[in-house]
């Protein structure tokens, strides 16, 4: 029978009891048989092991841990208290010195990021700095609400974009969609086949484990969901695909969020892979329809 957190709960709290016993008789100065002793010794063991083992408690349970940037406390122990219902567990930062210690020891499987925040970086910063050093799902959750900021947010490193005020069932939503074509990697068109892990197409070379795309041998610095378009697109060289198929296909089925963002992504793609420089463009518009990668690459 599989865990569950209750479980975990219940375990966490028999540990730290039998802690607290054990103190309360370290401090009144009992005297201890030595067999008893014996007995509550391991007691401090299993719990500094429980403490040095919660990422591992975490996965086995199949916890999602996201670190959540944001400066609004009333705002943040709202939605804590509601995603943990939903077996998601928020740790929360102020700003980005505080975060960077949480997310390089624990390191988590999803950012949220405010925009403005305290401190000498902003939720701006964040985006650029993760996509360099952590590599993270993102995801920016913001009051700025117009579309010059959310297409500046996405092209700079953010997977999705939350405008607040916002529902806390969209807010789960959307985590469970940036986690879930994070974990799987966007899906196969053709499930009978097994995909290739490196596609070649003429100076691209794209590693499907390491997410990693190079041009000509010089790496090209892509988010998650770059990655996971270019890699569909490049799959099936000449194929046409809607934009509402490329949000299924390669962000997942049930992503929420709408043509323009899918058309930013592309955008910020193209930028990154020099198709200005171009005559022939590795990803084309087929206009009225959607984007294919160019045939002959």
């Amino acid at each position: 029978m599989s865990k569950s957190p209750y479980d975990f709960i219940d375990t966490l709290a028999g540990r730290f009891i039998n802690r607290l016993f054990l103190l309360f008789c370290e401090k009144r100065a009992l005297r201890l048989r030595p067999s008893a002793s014996a007995i509550l010794r391991p007691l401090n063991d299993s719990l500094q092991d429980l403490c040095n083992n919660l990422p591992v408690y975490r996965k086995e349970l199949d916890l999602v841990h996201i670190v959540w940037i944001e400066d609004e406390h009333a705002l943040l122990q709202e939605c804590a208290d509601y995603l943990r219902r939903e077996s998601i567990e928020v740790t929360g930062a102020v700003e980005f010195e505080e975060a960077r210690t949480v997310i390089e020891r624990s390191r988590p499987d999803l950012l949220l990021v405010d925009w403005t925040l305290p401190g000498e970086m902003n939720g701006i910063d964040i985006c650029k700095y993760n996509l360099k050093h952590w590599q993270l799902p993102l995801i920016m959750v913001t009051a700025r609400g117009d579309e010059f900021d959310k297409v500046l947010a996405l092209e700079l490193g953010a997977d999705d974009y939350l405008t607040k005020p916002f529902g806390l069932r969209e807010l789960s939503a959307r985590i469970k969609a940036v986690m879930r074509r994070a974990s799987q990697g966007g899906r196969s068109l053709d499930p009978g086949i097994r995909e290739e892990k490196v596609l070649r197409r003429a100076e691209l070379t794209l590693d499907m484990d390491r997410f990693l795309v190079q041009r000509n041998g010089e790496k090209l610095e892509l988010t998650r969901t770059e990655f996971l378009l270019l890699w569909k697109l490049a799959s099936y060289p000449g194929r046409v695909f809607t934009r509402a198929h490329l949000m299924d296909e390669a962000l997942g089925e049930g992503y929420i969020g709408y043509e323009r963002t899918l058309d930013s992504h592309i955008r910020n793609l193209r930028r990154k892979l020099g198709e200005h420089e171009s005559d022939s463009p590795f990803v084309q518009t087929v206009y009225g329809v959607g984007y294919r990668f160019a045939e002959g690459n």
